[in-house]
C-alpha cells in the first residue's frame, strides 16, 4: 500500500473512531482495530525525518485499542483526543 494511500485510509477510519468518542460512546472495536493495523504499518513506511513522530503515533494507536478492548471509556476519550494533537502537530510540521 502506497503512504498517500494508507494516510487516507487512516483519516477515514480516524473520523469513525472521533465521532462516538465526542459523544461519550467507546468506540467501535473494528475501527479501533484497523487503525491499530494502519498506523502500525505507517510507521514502517515512515521517512527517517518524522520516523520517532510516527513510532509515537502507533503507540497511542496501539493503548487506544488496548483501552476499547478493556471498556475503558475515559481513556479511550483521552487517548482519541491525544492521537488528534499528535496528527494535528505531524501535518503542521511534516508536510
Amino acid at each position: 500500500m502506497a503512504l498517500k494511500t494508507l494516510k487516507k485510509e487512516l483519516t477515514q477510519v480516524f473520523e469513525l473512531i472521533k465521532k462516538p468518542s465526542q459523544e461519550g460512546i467507546l468506540p467501535n472495536l473494528d475501527h479501533v482495530q484497523k487503525f491499530n493495523r494502519l498506523a502500525t504499518r505507517m510507521h514502517t513506511l515512515a521517512d527517517d525525518e518524522w520516523a520517532e513522530e510516527c513510532e509515537d503515533f502507533a503507540h497511542l494507536a496501539k493503548q487506544l485499542l488496548q483501552a476499547v478492548n478493556q471498556g475503558d471509556l475515559q481513556t479511550a476519550v483521552m487517548l482519541v483526543e491525544s492521537i488528534n494533537d499528535a496528527q494535528s502537530f505531524c501535518h503542521k510540521f511534516y508536510r
